[in-house]
This record gives structure tokens, C-alpha cells and sequence, in this order.
């Protein structure tokens, strides 16, 4: 059962990354479809699989890679 709602929240994840949503603000909704009363608890079932790995980190250098190339010159 553990599997199921792992792959779930992580697949939900991954889908609001390629959608562009703003991933924080899905998070408490995720928490109560999953029935948690916090995310606390959601996050138990998030592990960063390479395919969410991939597309955080592309999500943080368009927003903020900027700050990085600054700082690098």
C-alpha cells in the first residue's frame, strides 16, 4: 500500500512541475486528498526520484540562476 501512495504523491509532483503550478501552494491540498492533517505527513511518502529531481532543479535556474551567474563573475 506504502508503494501506491508514494508513486501517487510523487507522480502528482512531477505532473505540477510540467504544468508550471506553483508546486508549495498544491502542497496542502496533496496532504488532504492523501488524508493527513499536514504535510508533515505527506512528506514521508516524497522521495526525490530523478525525473523530480530534473525538474526542480530546472525550476529553480529559470527563476534563480540569474542570482548564480551574478555572483560568479
Amino acid at each position: 500500500m506504502d508503494f501506491f501512495r508514494h508513486s501517487f504523491a510523487v507522480q502528482a509532483l512531477i505532473r505540477w512541475y510540467r504544468d508550471g503550478a506553483d508546486v508549495p501552494s498544491q502542497l496542502p491540498k496533496l496532504a488532504m486528498y492523501m488524508g493527513h492533517v499536514s504535510i508533515v505527513s505527506t512528506a514521508y511518502y516524497l522521495s526525490l526520484v530523478p525525473e523530480l529531481s530534473r525538474l526542480a532543479s530546472e525550476r529553480f535556474e529559470d527563476q534563480f540562476g540569474h542570482l548564480l551567474e551574478e555572483v560568479h563573475r
